[in-house]
């Protein structure tokens, strides 16, 4: 189950119901502080909690009980534990909301399951079949014989409008079964069979009729009081609910050498989760030491070595280093080893990279749970320094350990490589209360990092970014290029820079300025004229052509020459996907309007063309960013493929894609 949304509503800062979209693997938290991105940390961690509220999380001015909801979309592996429940096939999505007393409720999309009421009715028209076809039969009736009226009270019974049959109803079931099998016709199989008359073959189709009904009353009862389908599927998704982990600094801290003598029973977390990790048991390898049993103290901890060293290769593909103990008198110290060149011996944990005790602290803590959690991290930069920072990010975006990371950060070397789907602002609205908000750009400027700066809380901040960014036109491009660049790759690998808006809203005489964004920046604009003048206008403000990238694809004309189609971001999404999000935001703020169609855009330029669709159509035109969000949002709520989310990109320009993000790499240094 993929979590995709968080609500929170009268709780702590945020009295009014705010949410936030958590499509992402990798998702920052920002804001000034004591916004509250603490608290929506301790929030999500709420998921597999009953208890009740405690006072200090309701508001303290509002006087409501909160409610917290969690959103998530059913993947592949939850239809394949869903597929013995023949009524979830459809289920796409479920809501867990947390009310004011503890108790959680669900809400399933398309809705809940329930049982299969064609059953029902394929009996009442069996009924309805065989009492035709015992008239037809002209069967001889005994004065007490009513069969054909409780067969007919019994029909009218299952037609209650519920999703359980009651009790008695079930019980009658046996009634109608027993009723049908005492009924006497008069003649024998034999002698239907026999009869080659028209008679016969009324009798013959009774006697099927009969068997038919029968075999299939009883097949309704044993469904009908089978589980109820909700319950079954409930039961499957609370199975499968992601656990939330609270990822302390004491968990991650893990120290080059410990005392063994001065190690309580209950050790330090990030120790501690190291030792489960290697099946190192603390205790006894004290005891072994201050014994002088050696031999037994070094079988303990070379065990532990060959467990570490198993699991590091296992999960730690980047780096082939692994964490060891070396064990000298009553002091046990951590250190590295490669695992590919055991012959450099050991080295120092703190002469390694910041990222790689991230992971190998990551790997310790996640062992031993069932499936991959949800991480929750607060200010992840904590003693980090700016470069360490940068390589821990890396480490959370290749990780593979956690379902999903999500953390809080002050600092922009710890924002993550996607920031359209990867940044989420925690905004204060007076001195008691914040929302949520979804998208960075709308606080602030709109050009480069500038409203990113003001949604980390340091809009006046001075800082010298040593990550590679491309600038592109607008806030559309933030949020869906970074997608359609990944999606469409050969090689599911992070991009290695980040995309911003910012080029069209600039003004010619700052253009200068948006090339100290990042320590190496490239520029992206559309095919069309505006893209064209953008380009014209970059030039105008001191920035080199070389690092200015204006998107086109190649083409051969009628006449067999080479020529260039302009294009725009929008050009490169599934063209279905991309309708279905104009049409819905065309829905949203017109009355009945129109449907646009394939048959009304064009291979490329598609936005002029739903402009001019628009006007014709006297509605008002669809907001890109609100588009592009849609597209977004539809790639992952969609049915997802293996890799838990719909392809967004067009097929068609997979080609386009690819050699764009190997242009952009190229214009950034990064092979």
């Amino acid at each position: 189950m993929r979590l995709i949304t968080f609500t929170a509503e009268n709780f702590r800062r945020f009295v009014d119901r705010t949410s936030v979209k958590l499509h992402g693997d990798l998702i920052a938290l920002v804001g000034p502080n004591e916004a509250g991105k603490s608290s929506i940390l301790d929030g999500l961690a709420m998921l597999g909690s009953n208890d009740e509220f405690a006072r200090s999380d309701e508001h303290r001015r509002s006087g409501k009980s909160p409610t917290l909801v969690w959103g998530f979309q059913l993947d592949n592996e939850d239809k394949i534990a869903l597929a013995e429940i023949p009524e979830a096939a459809s289920l796409q999505r479920a809501v867990l909301t947390k009310h004011e007393n503890g108790t959680r409720t669900w809400t399933l999309h398309p809705g809940f399951p329930v049982r299969d009421r064609q059953r029902r009715h394929t009996v009442t028209d069996l009924i309805a079949d065989f009492i035709s076809k015992a008239d037809t039969a002209d069967i001889p009736l005994d004065e007490d014989d009513n069969y054909q009226t409780i067969l007919e009270n019994f029909s009218r019974s299952l037609n209650a409008d519920v999703n359980d049959l009651s009790d008695e109803i079930i019980a009658s079931l046996t009634d109608a079964v027993a009723v049908l099998s005492a009924v006497s016709f008069g003649f024998s199989e034999e002698d239907a069979t026999d009869d080659k008359t028209a008679t016969g073959e009324a009798q013959r189709d009774l006697i099927v009729s009969r068997r038919t009904l029968i075999e299939t009353l009883r097949e309704l009862q044993r469904y009908e009081i089978g589980p109820n389908p909700t319950r079954r599927a409930l039961a499957v998704i609370n199975s499968r609910l992601p656990e939330m982990l609270l990822y302390t600094q004491l968990d991650r801290e893990l120290l080059g050498a410990y005392e063994l003598e001065q190690i309580p029973d209950n050790p330090p977390p990030a120790l501690d989760h190291l030792c489960n990790l290697a099946s190192l048991n603390l205790i006894e390898l004290r005891r072994e030491v201050q014994e002088t049993r050696r031999a037994d103290s070094a079988t303990r901890v070379q065990t532990a070595n060959d467990t570490l060293r198993n699991a590091f290769d296992q999960n730690w593909n980047q780096q082939k280093v692994a964490l060891q103990f070396v064990l000298d008198g009553m002091t046990l110290s951590i250190q590295a080893i490669s695992l590919t060149n055991r012959a450099a011996g050991y080295s120092e944990i703190a002469e390694r990279s910041d990222g790689m005790r991230w992971f190998a602290s990551l790997l310790a803590f996640v062992n031993g749970r069932d499936g991959k959690p949800i991480l929750l991290v607060d200010e992840i930069e904590t003693h980090l320094h700016y470069d360490a920072q940068a390589d821990l990010v890396n480490v959370l975006a290749n990780q593979g350990l956690a379902a999903k990371v999500i953390y809080t950060t002050h600092s922009f070397g710890c924002l993550p490589p996607d920031i359209g789907t990867g940044i989420r602002v925690v905004e204060p609205v007076d001195d008691t209360t914040s929302k949520l908000v979804n998208g960075f750009w709308r606080t602030g400027g709109r050009a480069g990092f500038s409203p990113l700066l003001a949604s980390l809380g340091a809009a006046a901040v001075s800082f010298t970014p040593s990550r590679h960014a491309v600038i592109a036109e607008g806030p559309a491009d933030a949020i869906i290029l970074p997608t359609l660049l990944r999606q469409a790759s050969k090689e599911d690998l992070p991009l290695g820079f980040q995309i911003v808006p910012g080029v069209s809203e600039v003004a010619a005489a700052k253009c200068a300025g948006l090339q100290s964004e990042a320590g190496r920046v490239a520029f992206l604009v559309d095919g069309d004229q505006g893209g064209l003048d953008n380009k014209a206008k970059l030039i105008a403000g001191g920035v080199p052509v070389g690092q200015i990238v204006v998107l086109v694809a190649a083409a051969t004309s009628d006449d067999g020459l080479d020529e260039v189609v302009p294009l725009e971001t929008e050009d490169l999404i599934d063209v279905a996907a991309y309708l279905a999000a104009v049409n819905q935001e065309l829905r949203l703020w017109n009355v009945s309007p129109p449907e646009i169609t394939s048959a009304d855009i064009g291979p490329s330029l598609r936005t002029k063309d739903v402009a001019k669709w628009c006007a014709e159509n006297e509605v008002a035109c669809p907001d890109k960013v609100a588009i592009a969000e849609r597209v977004l949002d539809a790639t992952f709520k969609s049915d997802p493929d293996a890799s838990g989310e719909a392809q967004a990109y067009a097929a068609t320009r997979r080609d386009v894609i690819q050699n764009l993000r190997a242009e952009l790499v190229g214009r950034l240094g990064l092979i």
